[in-house]
């Protein structure tokens, strides 16, 4: 989680990354946050996902970087 955040919070980037989620036919799904500035990817288990997303709520708006689940 630590480095996602380094990277869109405290990087070149500065942004809000967005999260991208793949699931396969039985089932299984993984996530990942994707940098929209250099494409960077960081996957993520759930609860990682869960962190970056209450994260984002209490203290993203206000420093303009976090995630996204648009």
């Amino acid at each position: 989680m630590l480095a996602v955040l380094s990277h869109l919070c405290e990087g070149d980037c500065h942004t809000f990354g967005g999260v991208l989620e793949w699931c396969e036919a039985r089932g299984d799904c993984c996530q990942a946050v994707v940098c929209p500035v250099c494409a960077k990817q960081f996957v993520v288990d759930d609860d990682e996902l869960a962190e970056l997303l209450h994260w984002t709520d209490d203290q993203g708006q206000a420093l303009v970087c976090g995630v996204r689940w648009d």
